[in-house]
Order: C-alpha cells, then structure tokens, then sequence
C-alpha cells in the first residue's frame, strides 16, 4: 500500500495550506480534523483529488485505525485549540486536545512504526523573558495555559524520540497570519479580527497604545519551514526544537493603521486597558538557519496585502 502522510488539523488555517504544498509535491495525504475551528470549505479544491483523504475525527480519540489503513508514514501534528486567551476560560479542554491529543498521536505513531513526527510547537512557550530576540536556549516561561500545553506537548515528542526512538522536531511557530485565518472566532489572532470588526463597522481593540510587538510570520513561510524540517536525517531529529518566524517585528499599532488604510475606512481603534501578555516576541533564526536552512521570504506589506485580498476577495464572493 502507498505510503500516505497525515496532516492533523488539516482543515484549519495552518494545516490546509500544508496539505496543499504537500499534494502539490505528488504525497497522498490524509487529514484528521474535527472541524473544532477548522473548515471543509478549505479543502474543497482538493477533493476531487486521488491523494487526498478527510476523515472528521478527534485526536483524542482512538486512531489505530487511521494509521493501519492508510500506511501513515509521516506525521504533521497541526491540530491544537490554539488561541491563548482562550485557554485562560477553557484550561481543562484545551489540556485535553493540546497535551492528551498530541500523546494519542506519539502512541498510535511508536505502534506503527511512523518514520517522522513534526510537531506544531508555539512561541507562547517562552513567555515572558528579559531580552529578545527568543532562542531556543532560554528557559521557557509560559504564561498561559496555550503556552504551558505547548511546553507539555514539547516534553512528550521528545521523551517519545528519546525512549522509543521516534525521529521528531518541534517547530516553534510565531504570530502565523495569512489567507484562510478566521477572524469571527472568540479571541481570533489579531489581523484576521481586525479585519472582521472593520468590515462589520466595528471600533477594532487595541491594547494600550499599541506599541507591544509581535513577530508576525506569513504562512507559507512556515509551510517552507514545516517542508525543511520533513527533510531533516534522523540524526537530527531526536526531539530538537526549532524557531520558525519572520525574524522581524512590528508593533501592533503600525500592522492596525495598515490593515485599516487597506480598508479604505475611518475607523479607528479602540483604546482598551493592557493585557497580560509579553510586550514583545522576536524570533532568533540563527538555529533555524543552520539546521533548516530556513530563510523567510515574505516582508509584512506584501504578506498583508496579499491576505487582505484574500479576505476581501471572499467577502465579494458573498451573496
């Protein structure tokens, strides 16, 4: 039987894009999803498509299944519940799917002899820190739930490499935007939000006065890097922990005043009280750049403008 690799949270906004790239380079792909916050509308170019298998399923749910029946070789783990705030409100269910989803997935793969793992890691493991830019040296410092998860889950798809063998990588992913990202959802990452409030007619929020930075990481670039790191010997691939962002970052402020002049509106944000988050996230690429030979390509104008059109694009479409 074919080789078929899974790509978990594959109908989401991170895990279409990659089961794109990985059809497009002739792989047979299966996607598990439970459509929590994904959508099949993200999919549906593919499914007329020979390599391409959906199945709606849990990821703490049995999978033994999947694994045998498909020959599942390699492994993306993408499917998380992966909006900080709300793991503040929901710290139970979102331990459920971060941390016993993802030791599901490390079981089912040491029992059918999975050759990869790669794992969707979070730049909210380091939390607050002294000093940017965030290596992978630092100590890890989660503020949130989403962030302690992340840092659990880390710990696991190591022991899993360290104990049983199991080649591994951890990608830590910063501030990921890009076409597909849903703004309507319940504390949504902030420029699919800030888009969705202004084409609602809505005062979008802005903490403080904006001036937090974050590293906001176009999509494809970490596609690129999910794509390098499949390529890793397995010699290097016990458990290691890797950056993947845009190595740049701007303020929350300067990325609102953009999103609103593409909009074309005079609306302006919402001064609201600071929240409980680091002011600024930074990725250091250098240990990208040696193993992945990781290099970001997109600069955020471009990758703005692009999602931007995208979002609009949709709305036109719209009855």
């Amino acid at each position: 039987m074919k080789e078929s690799s899974l790509v978990t949270g594959g109908a989401g906004f991170i895990g279409s894009h990659l089961t794109d790239r990985l059809i497009e380079s002739g792989k047979r792909v299966v996607v598990v999803d439970n459509l929590f916050t994904g959508k099949k509308s993200n999919l549906t170019h593919l499914e007329s498509s020979p390599l391409f298998t959906f199945l709606e399923k849990d990821i703490c749910t049995p999978l033994d299944e999947v694994f045998s029946a498909f020959n599942i070789k390699n492994v993306y783990h993408l499917a998380a519940i992966g909006r900080v705030r709300y793991s503040f409100a929901h710290p139970e269910q979102t331990h459920k799917t971060n941390v016993l989803g993802t030791l599901n997935l490390l079981e089912a793969s040491v029992k059918h002899n999975v050759e990869r793992f790669i794992f969707a890691s979070s730049s909210s493991i380091y939390g607050y820190q002294p000093t940017i830019p965030l290596a992978e040296s630092l100590i890890p410092n989660p503020v949130s739930p989403y962030g302690i998860q992340k840092r659990q889950a880390e710990e696991y798809v190591k022991w899993y490499s360290n104990f049983y063998g199991l080649p591994t990588i951890s990608l830590r992913f910063f501030n990921v935007y890009g076409a597909r990202q849903r703004g309507d959802l319940e504390h949504a990452p902030l420029i699919p939000k800030v888009w969705h409030e202004i084409s609602a007619g809505q005062a979008p929020e802005m903490y403080g006065n904006g001036t937090h930075t974050r590293d906001f990481t176009y999509v494809q670039d970490i596609i690129d890097g999910i794509q390098l790191a499949a390529l890793l010997p397995d010699s290097a691939s016990k458990g290691i922990a890797i950056n993947v962002g845009a190595g740049k970052n701007h303020s929350v402020r300067e990325v609102m005043e953009k999103i609103i002049s593409f909009a074309g509106t005079s609306i302006r944000p919402l001064k609201v009280p600071g929240a409980n988050e680091p002011s600024h996230t930074l990725s250091d690429l250098k240990l990208a750049r040696k193993v992945l030979d990781y290099s970001p390509k997109m600069k955020l104008e471009e990758g703005l403008f692009r999602t931007l059109s995208w979002y609009r694009a949709k709305e036109n479409q719209q009855p």
